[in-house]
């Protein structure tokens, strides 16, 4: 009688923001592929961003999950954390390609990460997203990295996070630009986070606008702008899970060779005097801290404070490009 193969069990493990749990989906892809026949299930800080996916046989999180222990006891665990590796580090390798070297997988040519919206997802988003097809929908993500956990963290100034987000005042202005060229803005953002006049926020169009919103949903709604103007958060990492390309990303902190996507329009504050920019601190997994607290840029963050003019300028290139804006 012939011996039954036992076929290969894996356990992949991510945690950290959603915009990390998007890209994870790009390595658990390779996985499948690597391994045709294994059982693979998943344990995910933002299970949701792994909802429906091919090739992924079960989604946990991190809550209490009963038997977890007696399921998993003869899998194969799976948890690299590639903001550890060194060429990451020294901003010379995409984390993608990062996290695939550390799970023993080939990288993928491309980045991207993979969102599969269902049906009944498409159909409220394309109800809630109506407007006229003279009208364009753009999209603005330009403050983040807070976690839906604890959205109440965006109003700490001693939040750990890396430099990224715009101020204030330069996404406001970059909103009423927008609004007064004819756009319509829908921004994406936290109910804790600033809300910027002139645009519309992501909160409305959910069903419970009293709520942290589900990502899903957001992404099903992203999938129907026309374009997306956005600093280095989940919305860039969505969009391109989405199937989609050509965002205007503004970088400071963080940097494009690591974490961006070469067919998107990449800006960088040129006026900015930092000898180290895209320095990628505060650095979180390697415990970046100055004193008892979490480092501070000695430059309060100039590698953000774009101009509003100029943005505005390379998104409406992408629609007229005769167009100019005024700074």
């Amino acid at each position: 009688m012939a011996k039954k193969t036992l076929e290969k069990k894996i356990l992949f493990r991510v945690s950290g923001g959603l915009g990390k749990n998007i890209l994870a989906t790009a390595v658990v892809k390779q996985l499948r592929a690597e391994f045709p026949n294994a059982t693979i299930h998943v344990q995910a800080s933002y299970p949701r961003a792994f909802t429906a996916l091919p090739g992924i046989d079960r989604v946990y999180g991190f809550q209490s999950n009963p038997d977890f222990r007696e399921i998993h006891q003869d899998y194969e665990i799976i948890a690299p954390e590639p903001y550890l590796d060194l060429e990451y580090r020294m901003k010379k390798r995409h984390v993608v390609d990062a996290w695939c070297d550390m799970a023993g997988v080939k990288p993928p040519v491309k980045k991207a990460g993979e969102i599969k919206l269902s049906y009944r997802e498409t159909e409220y988003a394309k109800q809630r997203c109506q407007r006229p097809e003279s009208k364009k929908l753009v999209a603005v993500q330009l403050f983040g990295g807070t976690s839906y956990y604890s959205a109440q963290d965006a109003g700490n100034p001693h939040q750990s996070k890396q430099y990224r987000d715009l101020p204030k005042d330069v996404a406001q202005e970059i909103v009423t630009h927008l609004a007064q060229a004819g756009y319509l803005v829908l921004q994406i953002a936290l109910p804790t986070e600033p809300q910027l006049q002139g645009a519309m926020q992501i909160m409305q169009l959910m069903p419970n606008p009293n709520e942290i919103p589900d990502p899903r949903l957001v992404w099903a709604c992203l999938d129907q702008c026309d374009a997306l103007l956005t600093i280095d958060t989940q919305a860039l990492h969505a969009w391109h899970a989405l199937g989609k390309s050509g965002a205007i990303v503004l970088w400071g902190g963080t940097h494009q060779n690591c974490l961006g996507y070469p067919d998107d329009v990449n800006m960088v504050n040129k006026e900015c005097k930092c000898s180290d920019l895209h320095c990628m601190r505060p650095d979180g997994v390697l415990g970046d801290v100055e004193g008892d607290g979490p480092w501070i840029c000695p430059l309060d963050g100039a590698c953000m404070k774009f101009s509003s003019g100029r943005v505005v300028e390379e998104l409406r290139k992408k629609f007229a490009p005769t167009e100019k804006v005024e700074s």
